[in-house]
């Protein structure tokens, strides 16, 4: 099979987004603004992601990228990067699948043998992985990303994902800290804030 050509994963400037405050020209609100959208194939997302996650990771501000199936929009894997550098990813369970795009035992075994913590529904109805470090480790992070939609979504390279980034205004704890201090209970409900 020929080399797919070589993209940047996101076409759009990094100081448009990355470097621009959240709350420059738009009044405060709970709701993320969309930033950016586009189709990027899994052979793309596979050698932009880990660059992707560590500029969002290094970033001050609090931002969702979401890596969705573009003929299954159910599915999905998706990043939450905070001010502090910290990261969580979360791939769909269950929770929200219905009929043959349910996930089978064996996709759950996969899912839990790639380093995904299963779902403990209600309190976090998706598989979830938390990086409480102020350095992620974006390598680990994004090829657990690509390895799910390879192996038990069953995307090849030329598999389609609707790329989408916003930016949250929403502040508070994160999984590297509770009110300065490390979390105790569960991580993912730091983002929560």
């Amino acid at each position: 099979m020929p080399a797919l050509p070589r993209r940047q994963l996101f076409a759009v400037e990094w100081s448009d987004v990355v470097e621009r405050p959240v709350d420059a020209g738009r009044p405060a609100t709970d709701e993320p603004e969309r930033r950016h959208r586009r189709l990027a194939t899994l052979w793309e997302i596979e050698r932009g992601l880990p660059s992707v996650l560590a500029k969002l990771a290094l970033d001050p501000g609090r931002w969702i990228l979401i890596l969705e199936d573009a003929t299954r929009t159910n599915r999905y894997v998706q990043f939450l990067a905070f001010e502090d550098g910290s990261l969580v990813a979360e791939t769909v369970s269950n929770v929200y699948l219905t009929g043959e795009d349910r996930w089978t035992v064996t996709d759950e075994a996969a899912l839990a043998a790639l380093g995904w913590e299963p779902p403990e529904p209600p309190r976090r109805p998706n598989w979830i992985v938390v990086s409480a470090e102020p350095v992620p480790p974006v390598e680990d992070l994004a090829a657990r990303a690509v390895r799910t939609w390879r192996e038990v979504a069953g995307l090849g390279d030329r598999g389609r994902l609707v790329v989408e980034l916003f930016d949250s205004p929403r502040r508070g704890s994160t999984p590297a800290t509770v009110d300065g201090e490390t979390p105790d209970g569960d991580p993912s409900e730091a983002g929560e804030n």
